[in-house]
């Protein structure tokens, strides 16, 4: 298998190849991992096969968390009714984990201890992510900051919750999916909208 042909892999993303290789590893031995693995090979599987697992780990972290971004900044521009909008931006954050659950690994996860060299203001400047759901939460709901981060960050559990058991296919089988991913949405949104759920006091 040559260098070329890895790169028109189906399951394998032309730009982890090209990070692979800008981090430090010969297009020889990003062939031979995915050789011998095969082509459902996850991002941190060839990291480590590579040799170039806290390099490239970080940059796919960075990579994978501004495709995010830019993903949920379209839904934000895009959507005028807030309440519309958080459902949208719930759907879209499902559907970024389970349409790229390679780069959803190395970002949220991958073990903590290896992520004790990732910078800690980068990981901080990646939550920026939040945002999108912060400032919607704040056209629909009149209550402090603290209460709506509080909500975003439970929202963002629920969500990740949803997305780690559908790349992990641990849902029952005789539950239409995509059935669970509309009523997880609808649930979600609602739970965050609701005076309930942000109420500190």
């Amino acid at each position: 298998m040559s260098a070329l042909a890895i790169q028109h892999e189906p399951d394998l993303p032309i730009d982890l190849v090209l990070c692979a290789i800008t981090a430090g590893a010969t297009p020889r031995a990003v062939e031979q991992a995915v050789t011998e693995r095969g082509q459902t090979d996850t991002l941190l599987m060839l990291a480590r096969e590579t040799g170039v697992a806290v390099t490239l780990i970080h940059a796919l972290i960075e990579e994978g968390m501004e495709k995010l971004g830019l993903a949920l900044e379209e839904v934000f521009t895009n959507e005028p009714n807030p309440e519309e909008r958080l459902r949208a931006l719930c759907r879209e954050y499902i559907d970024f984990g389970t349409g790229n659950p390679e780069y959803y690994e190395v970002m949220f996860v991958l073990h903590p201890e290896r992520m004790e060299r990732y910078p800690v203001e980068k990981y901080r400047r990646a939550r920026k992510n939040l945002q999108p759901f912060i400032d919607t939460l704040q056209e629909i709901r009149e209550d402090t900051l603290e209460e709506i981060e509080l909500a975003v960050n439970v929202l963002w559990a629920f969500l990740h919750g949803v997305v780690a058991l559908l790349i992990a296919r641990r849902i029952d089988g005789r539950i239409d999916t995509e059935q669970f991913v509309e009523i997880a949405v609808q649930q979600a949104a609602g739970g965050s909208i609701s005076r309930e759920m942000l109420s500190l006091r």
